[in-house]
């Protein structure tokens, strides 16, 4: 998989409310399909969010050895303003779906989109995008930036 990141920008006051990402990308449903349902738990939003979780995790966290022989292992996040991001998301659906402010379904698919963004653009250079993320504090707004700032194209 191999994501190419095109940023472009508008002119205002604010250069950060107008920046559009897009990020080049390549079909990986392939992946998904070769998850064993055993590995993927059990999730609210359903199977197929189950199985774009599990690769979330496959692809951005790595466990590394403290030392050779110890047990004890840290776990290093690649690109962690972009996980960390995604899981605010994440819980920010949940607890929409539980105070009934948005549906079940409608939740599910708008992570689903949040984790293909980020599924595809693991490899691509997401600095600038990873800035924004950083500076913005709430899930609603880091929700906006992957849903109206960020396209993938193939």
């Amino acid at each position: 998989m191999f994501a190419t990141n095109s940023v472009s920008s508008g002119k205002g006051t604010n250069p950060d409310e107008l920046k559009k990402f897009r990020f080049k990308s390549y079909k990986t449903t392939d992946d998904m399909d070769k998850v064993p349902l055993n590995l993927i738990g059990v999730h609210p939003f359903g199977e197929i969010i189950a199985r774009k979780n599990y690769l979330l995790d496959k692809k951005y966290v790595k466990e590394e050895e403290l030392t050779p022989g110890n047990p004890a292992t840290k776990v290093v996040l690649r690109k962690p303003v972009l996980y960390e991001s995604v899981k605010s998301i994440e819980r920010e659906l949940k607890r929409a779906v539980r105070k009934d402010e948005i549906s079940l379904s409608s939740a599910a698919d708008t992570y689903g989109q949040v984790l293909d963004i980020v599924l595809n653009i693991v490899t691509a250079d997401t600095e600038d995008l990873e800035l924004l993320l950083d500076k913005t504090r709430s899930p609603k707004s880091k929700l906006d930036i992957f849903k109206n700032r960020v396209e993938i194209y193939f």
